[in-house]
This record gives C-alpha cells, structure tokens and sequence, in this order.
C-alpha cells in the first residue's frame, strides 16, 4: 500500500511539474526580450507587436484619429473649446502622454540599440527598416499631431537617464527627427514586389513620408507668422527630394498609377472601377498619365497583358 501511495505521490509531482513547465512558455508567436539572440526571424516576431499599432488597423480608424485634431472638430463642444480658443495643453500624464505611449517607442528602441547583434545583419536589415518606420509612425501619429513638439528619445533608458527631464523638442524639430527616421526605413525596406505580404514596403514608406511632409507643411502654411510656426512648408518639401526625385503629389500620383496598373491584369474591372477604386476623377486626365507611363491607353494595355499570359502558357506546354 505504502508503495503504491509513493508511486501515486511521485506521479502527480511530475504531472504538476510538467504543466507548470507547459504553461510557463513563453507564446509561440510573440518573443521575449531575454531569449533574443537577433536572427533575422527573432527580429521580425519582434517587430510583429507593431503592426496593431498602425493607423488604419482593425484597432483604430480615421475618424477617431482626427476627431478633436486641427483637421477633424468633435461634434461635442467642450471637446474643441480649448482648441480653438488656442488653449490646449501638453498634459502631464495621461491623456496620449502616458506609459502606453512612451512605451511603444521603448520598445522600438530595444531593437534598435541591440540590433548590431544580428548574426543575420543582412537578412534582418528589412525588419530594422521597419522598426524605424513604427518609431517615426508612433512619433508623429502619437506626438506630433496632438501634441507639436516632445522630447525625442531615441534608445532605451533607465530610471537614472537624463534624458527623462529632458525638454521638448519644438515641433519643426520633431518633424525633422521624424523624417529622418522614416529615410533610415526607405534606406532598409525592400519594395513592394519583393516584400513578404502584408508588411510595409518600401512604396508604403514613401507614402507615409508624403503624408508626414503634406501635414506638417499644411502646418506651417496656416500658422505662418504665429509662435505656432516652424520653419516653413519648404523645409519638408526638401526632405522628399534627396531620397525619391519627386513632390509629395507625384509620389501620390505614381503610386495610384501603379495600383490602377495591378487592377487591371488582376481583376475583372471596367475602367471606370479601377478609376474610382484609385482615385482618378476626370477619364481624360487617367487615359493620359497611364498611356504616359506605359505606353498604351489602359485598355490596350489589358489585352497586350492578356495575350502575352496566353503565349506564356503555350510555350509552356511546348517545352513540355
């Protein structure tokens, strides 16, 4: 009996033990900071937290983003008092200031200051581009549009850092660290076609960089000569140049190009469709850029795109 008690004893000791061991791992598709190592697929499970964090996601929607901002009033009131009477404050906690914010941006600089130990330096290097797109996305979506200007904090602190009472950046300069950010991405991320679906691209920095330069220079624009002003709608036009050899507009006009391109080898659309779907208003002024830029009206394109599928797939079958 005696034996038969241990023998029960010893095995719920090893049961228990190893559920406890069971639950004790860490996620499978998360990772924890003390296991990294900085492989290339350590770094993209890393950079993967962000993705909730992007405007437009199933967390977040436009609306509720610019509701309350200078582009978008509350339909409440006593949510735009202080706004448009100019009184807005930087709040000392809470309200977009607070641990969740900051933390985010802790997070990508973890990263960031530890990713030179990448065994994968070249493999890893897309996801390092993305991490600098997220720090200069949660940088403007977080602070510069609410907030103008806030300390910019670019590798992880302790609580003796300095850094912690440090002042606020003004806004021009946060914009300026901003940018820069978002270049250091454009530098790393590979382009659409050649990106893993679903992640930024390239193109998508590009954009988002034009939207950053349009806002802040929209800014500038309507508090020109106020103490609200920085230095000027010029300064991030200038920032597009070096890096894309185009304006924000035909950044924006290029990339509609391209979609309209896709729609129609790859979906049954009629032209107007695909106009409406990628924004183009005026048929004459869509039939112009497209033939522009590839040659041919989009319906004689489609076809050419059409026939050349069908040679493909007989000289396949010749081969063969």
């Amino acid at each position: 009996m005696k034996k038969l008690i241990y023998t029960l004893c010893l095995f719920t000791g090893m049961a228990i033990s190893s559920c406890e061991d069971w639950l004790a791992r860490d996620p499978l598709d998360q990772i924890a900071d003390v296991n990294l190592t900085y492989t290339a697929d350590e770094c993209k499970l890393y950079v993967n937290q962000f993705y909730t964090s992007f405007w437009g996601s199933p967390n977040n929607y436009i609306y509720h983003i610019d509701r309350g901002s200078d582009n978008l009033l509350s339909d409440n009131y006593q949510d735009n008092k202080d706004l448009i009477e100019g009184l807005h404050q930087v709040p000392s906690s809470g309200e977009g200031w607070g641990t969740t914010e900051w933390g985010k941006i802790r997070s990508v600089n973890f990263l960031l200051d530890n990713c030179d130990k990448s065994p994968e330096p070249e493999k890893a290097r897309k996801y390092i581009g993305e991490a600098y797109f997220f720090r200069a996305m949660l940088y403007y979506e977080q602070f510069l549009r609410k907030f103008g200007g806030a300390p910019w904090i670019d590798k992880t602190l302790d609580l003796e850092s300095g850094e912690l009472y440090g002042p606020r950046l003004k806004r021009h300069e946060l914009a300026d660290k901003i940018l820069n950010d978002m270049d250091d991405a454009i530098d790393r991320l590979p382009t659409y076609s050649q990106q893993e679906t679903g992640r930024v691209s390239k193109e998508a920095a590009m954009l988002y960089k034009a939207r950053i330069a349009l806002f802040e220079a929209t800014w500038e624009k309507y508090h020109a000569g106020t103490p609200f002003a920085g230095e000027g709608n010029r300064q991030f036009y200038r920032k597009l140049k070096p890096i894309t050899e185009q304006s924000p507009a035909d950044i924006i006009k290029e990339y509609r190009l391209t979609m309209a391109e896709r729609l129609l080898i790859a979906k049954n659309l009629t032209i107007e469709e695909i106009m409406d779907q990628t924004g183009f208003n005026n048929r004459g002024t869509f039939y112009k850029l497209f033939s522009k830029r590839y040659g041919m009206p989009p319906r004689q394109y489609r076809e050419q795109q059409k026939e050349n599928v069908k040679k493909e797939k007989i000289s396949g079958i010749s081969d063969e």
